[in-house]
């Protein structure tokens, strides 16, 4: 019989190669039977659940409680939260949502926990829906959380941006600025209490549900690269998304790295702390830059 750690190298080395990000059903089976940790992070889950997942909530995470995407900065807290999950770096996470109804909330996990140094986390594509429909193990009912071992987080800034990073990046004939948000959005609506409407000048549209399919799974990948080719967008310069609170921008980010992109990184403060800064632009469509 194989031990603990030969079963998930086994599982892992059939993975595609790369930096992969999202697996099928039976790659997530393989993670699951070999112990890893299965994080929910479906705003509101119901019931079926993949077996033994442990509700987590992105929001639990943030810099306050107003209206802000930004990961709250006291590391120190965030791995005592993330300890009583069951987490630790030498443990796989899969991270389970809903693609078809849900805001790429599973994402924004994979994102905080790649950013602060876990390495092995992989996203269920198509969510509990494939799962489902592939015939793996449910339950009724998530599971208790089992405390872990004593967590050091670092922070990897490759993966975040700041609302500085934007400015600068917004303005570099090399670099994308992709804002995830809907089309009236962009163009100003603010259904979310955002200060101001609109869009950062210089930025593109991309909703971050056109690399879905209508059935909630991943487009192909040459269909991705269509569109992020169409976009601009190239291995070897920065990328950096963004929408209202940084969670629809973790899903395109995250769909970047799955797909060879490595230089895309999440603005957690999107467009909440954008738009509240007030010596900061906004454009709209209508207004021009």
């Amino acid at each position: 019989m194989l031990s603990l750690v030969a079963f998930i190298s086994c599982a892992l080395s059939a993975l595609p190669s790369g930096e992969t990000v999202f697996v099928t059903p039976a790659q997530a089976a393989s993670l699951h039977a070999a112990g890893a940790l299965v994080l929910d992070a479906r705003k509101s889950p119901t019931s079926p659940y993949v077996a033994g997942a442990v509700e987590t909530d992105w929001l639990d995470y943030r810099d306050g409680l107003l209206p802000t995407g930004r990961l709250d900065s006291n590391l120190e807290r965030v791995a005592k939260k993330l300890r009583r999950l069951g987490l630790s770096h030498d443990r796989s996470v899969l991270v389970v949502g809903d693609m078809h109804e849900g805001w790429g909330e599973e994402a924004r996990i994979w994102w905080m926990l790649r950013y602060l140094g876990f390495e092995d986390v992989f996203i269920l594509e198509g969510g509990v829906r494939a799962w489902v429909k592939a015939g793996f193990a449910v339950s009724t009912g998530l599971s208790e959380a089992r405390t872990g071992p004593p967590l050091v987080l670092r922070n990897r800034s490759e993966l975040d941006a700041t609302w500085r990073d934007v400015d600068r990046l917004r303005t570099d004939p090399k670099a994308v600025v992709l804002d995830a948000r809907e089309p009236n959005e962009f163009a100003g609506a603010t259904p979310f209490f955002e200060a101001r409407g609109g869009h950062i000048p210089g930025a593109k549209n991309l909703p971050w549900k056109t690399l879905l399919t209508p059935e909630g799974s991943l487009r192909s990948g040459a269909e991705l690269d269509r569109i992020f080719k169409d976009l601009g967008i190239t291995e070897a310069h920065p990328v950096v998304a963004y929408c209202t609170g940084g969670v629809r921008s973790a899903f395109v980010v995250a769909v970047l790295h799955h797909r060879g992109y490595v230089h895309a990184a999440n603005y957690a403060g999107s467009f909440w702390e954008w738009a509240r800064r007030d010596e900061l632009p906004v454009a709209r469509p209508s207004a021009g830059p």
